[in-house]
Formats: structure tokens, sequence, C-alpha cells
């Protein structure tokens, strides 16, 4: 054997007489323990995130509600207006009729506004 053979033996040799710091089976058990960590987050995160869909769309249900009721008022309000105009009335003088048009632009604002602050999700 010559001089680079003999080199080459005495590594494998020793490559042989090493002993590792951790076993694999020390790795495989940690690796599970990560493994069932992240898939108990996944169920968590997944529960919550079913809650949170049906509440969105519990959410734009209402909120399609709340716009179809808030058109028919506003129907209403137009009547009033167009009534106390005809009797010649100042629309600021018919009680309530200036808070109700108030209230039904915010309605409306908030009908738009809000199904763009809450995504749908996917």
């Amino acid at each position: 054997m010559d001089y680079k053979q003999k080199k080459i033996v005495t590594k494998l040799n020793k490559v042989e007489k090493v002993e590792f710091a951790r076993k694999a089976p020390t790795v495989v058990r940690d690796l599970e323990k990560l493994d069932e960590k992240l898939r108990k987050s996944e169920a968590k995160i997944d529960s919550v995130f079913m809650s949170y869909k049906k509440a969105q769309q519990d959410f734009i249900s209402i909120i399609k509600d709340v716009e179809t009721d808030r058109k028919r008022l506003e129907d209403d309000i137009r009547e009033i207006s167009q009534a106390a105009m005809d009797l010649g009335v100042d629309f600021n003088n018919v009680k309530g009729l200036k808070e109700a048009q108030d209230l039904s632009r915010k309605l409306d604002g908030l009908t738009s506004d809000l199904p763009k602050l809450y995504d749908t999700p996917k």
C-alpha cells in the first residue's frame, strides 16, 4: 500500500469510529414534536378562519338587508319632502326629516365602505 492508500484507510477507520453527538431516533422524535406543534397551530388557525368566514358572510348579508331597508326608507324621505314642498312647508321645519336624511346618508356610506374593510376569505 502506498502512502495515499494508507492515508485513505486511516481516514475511513476514523469515520467508522465516530460517534454522533445525537442519535437519529432522537432527531426523529424532535421533528415529530415540531410536526405536531405545526399541526395544532394549523388546526387552530383553520378553526378561527372558518369562524371568520361565517361571520363575514353573515356581516355581508346584514349589510345587504340594511341597504335594502335604507333605500325603502329613503323613498319615504323623498315622499315626505315632496309633500312638504307641495304644502309650502320648509324641509327644515319638518320634525325629524333632516335627521332621517343625515342618518340615511351615513348608512349609505357605511354599507358601501364596511365590506371593503373586511375582505371576503378565499
